[in-house]
């Protein structure tokens, strides 16, 4: 059953699908970053705001923290009480949940969410590909080719190209150094009604 709210991924690979290596980006293009930050903030109704899901390893890798104009939530069920104590002072902007399952109910519940992005790491990107697929409206890539990463986080690519669909409109290519596309749930079969992008 899919999700009345849109629940999107956005993510950057290498050409391999790789994500990164030891919880750490391999590369740092701000153009790329200008890209993510322009797709996780844009909305229609400016009253609300969207949210940026993520696992305690993004978290802390983030130069910083919490990403501004958006609500952050953090997924941790070990250090749940811990990440929790961190982040007490900015409650409006940080939340933290248990599970995946406790920030799909809190997105679909709030009246203060557009749209919720889903934004690593690989844990958290593959868990939900594998059970949550139905969930998942957009696929945000960005595969960067300007040179041979080393990476020992993946995504499940295959299961991305089986599950979404790329179209050429949505494509772009930026100076040969990446190339962005947005890709829609084939098995969701709603009108697609584009998000302000």
């Amino acid at each position: 059953m899919s999700s009345k709210k849109a629940i999107n991924i956005i993510v950057a690979t290498s050409t391999n699908y790789g994500i990164g290596y030891d919880n750490k980006m391999c590369w740092h293009i701000p153009e790329e970053l200008k890209h993510f930050k322009r797709i996780t903030t844009a909305r229609e109704d400016i009253k609300k705001r969207n949210c940026v899901i993520m696992g305690k390893n993004t978290w802390y890798s983030l130069p910083k923290r919490p990403l501004v104009d958006r609500i952050n939530i953090i997924i941790s069920s070990a250090d749940y009480e811990k990440i929790s104590c961190e982040v007490s002072d900015s409650k409006d902007n940080i939340k933290v949940f248990k599970n995946i399952e406790e920030a799909f109910a809190y997105v679909e519940e709030s009246d203060e969410i557009e749209s919720a992005f889903i934004i690593g790491g690989a844990q958290l990107y593959n868990e939900c590909l594998d059970k949550y697929i139905d969930k998942i409206k957009y696929m945000y890539m960005t595969i960067v080719y300007d040179k041979k990463y080393e990476c020992n986080k993946f995504i499940a690519a295959d299961v991305i190209f089986n599950n979404f669909k790329f179209e050429k409109k949505d494509v772009y290519n930026s100076e040969l150094k990446y190339i962005t596309m947005k890709g829609y749930n084939k098995g969701i079969s709603y009108p697609r009604d584009e998000p302000a992008d």
